[in-house]
């Protein structure tokens, strides 16, 4: 059982009452957290990111208000408090998983009353001086029954190291129990499994890659713009391809028939092809050489000095 807070799991409204004594009921000593959430007390500093006290950050409007007498008190939470999935209108969201903790944090640093030489003692001051004392022991107490301690039930409590220098625990086992701490063996050697959503930068993948998204598909014939292709369904596929179109007439552009010697590839715009002509019908000049000795007919001059002509038209 606490000895210096209360909690709620279920919300009533505004208001909620605890069961503890204080030196004084103000939001100096009566603290209040939703889920680990902060509500601000108006006295110290926090990051308002976080909700987190921080000495860095700056004092906050409290909250929340406190009332009580020595049998406890109440917090309430004002209704211009909106935290997205705490506090609504100052309603909080109250579950098991989400809790509102009101607890003690008695004055740390100076004591709240100082006596001196020849002064009257009343019973008053005497009472709060003893009870900031003990008030402060029964926080301490709540604070270290929720910190990591040896098991007293544990023969062997050394069986766990700790080292001071560098603040490690080491000497620990593998964990069993899906709560358990994980060694630096255990996460360096445990198998991911499946990941959601993560970007990954400048990844290095060695030896291969598998799975669904990797398709080692040499006709290509799904068509997917998600996939991977292997690089041997790659190479298989552009050799099928060279394979199928490594003659001139297997052109999508072109169309040759009945071919013979010396006719010549001619551009037909009526169905935007490539065909194959004779140079008459491709309209290509006769050409007639003749000198002493050497006449050069139509068909030699096509032969020897007109290898490969394309003729647009």
């Amino acid at each position: 059982m606490a000895l210096s807070y209360q909690e709620h799991t279920t919300a009533n409204g505004t208001a909620y009452a605890y069961s503890f004594d204080a030196v004084s009921h103000d939001t100096t000593n009566i603290k209040v957290t939703i889920g680990g959430k902060h509500l601000f007390d108006g006295v110290r500093k926090y990051n308002t990111g976080t909700r987190l006290p921080d000495d860095t950050g700056s004092v906050q409007s409290a909250e929340y208000t406190v009332s009580g007498s020595s049998s406890g008190g109440t917090i309430t939470i004002l209704t211009s408090v909106n935290i997205t999935g705490i506090v609504s209108s100052g309603v909080p969201t109250l579950s098991t998983s989400q809790v509102m903790r009101i607890s003690r944090l008695t004055n740390r640093t100076t004591a709240e009353v100082s006596f001196s030489s020849d002064s009257v003692l009343t019973d008053t001051d005497l009472n709060t001086s003893a009870n900031q004392a003990r008030f402060l022991s029964l926080e301490a107490v709540d604070r270290a029954d929720e910190s990591i301690s040896l098991d007293a039930n544990d023969t062997t409590q050394f069986n766990v190291q700790i080292s001071g220098v560098d603040k490690r625990i080491f000497g620990v086992a593998n964990p069993t129990n899906s709560n358990d701490v994980a060694t630096k063996n255990y996460v360096d050697t445990a198998s991911l499994g499946t990941l959601t959503g993560p970007v990954i930068t400048s990844p290095v993948l060695n030896t291969g890659v598998s799975g669904s998204a990797i398709l080692d598909e040499d006709d290509m014939n799904s068509d997917s713009n998600t996939k991977l292709a292997t690089q041997q369904s790659i190479k298989a596929y552009v050799a099928s391809q060279i394979a199928n179109v490594n003659e001139i007439n297997e052109l999508l552009d072109v169309t040759i028939t009945s071919a013979s010697d010396n006719q010549v590839l001619a551009y037909n715009g009526s169905n935007s092809k490539f065909i194959n002509q004779s140079a008459s019908d491709a309209g290509l000049a006769t050409i007639t050489h003749s000198d002493t000795g050497d006449a050069t007919t139509e068909a030699n001059a096509l032969s020897n000095s007109i290898v490969f002509s394309i003729a647009l038209g």
